[in-house]
């Protein structure tokens, strides 16, 4: 008996391959779905590190000025 019949010929192998294409699209959405949300934290911490070193930069430019300020006055020009 050849081996499509035990298995349940031609309508249960186009069952199992639509089961099977399902299950890969299923991961494969799922594989995407993980991937842009990865993607999306990684730029997101990116942006708040950006912003944080602004910040940074921003605090140490206006103490710097206030400094500037204070050996500024002792000149005149």
């Amino acid at each position: 008996m050849p081996k499509s019949k035990t298995r349940g010929g031609a309508k249960a192998h186009k069952k199992r391959v639509q089961k099977r294409t399902q299950m890969i699209k299923a991961q494969k959405a799922k594989a995407e779905r993980e991937f842009m949300e990865m993607i999306q934290r990684a730029q997101q911490e990116a942006q708040e590190a950006q912003e944080k070193e602004a910040q940074e930069q921003e605090i140490e430019n206006v103490v710097g000025v206030e400094e500037l300020g204070d050996i500024g006055d002792g000149l005149e020009l």
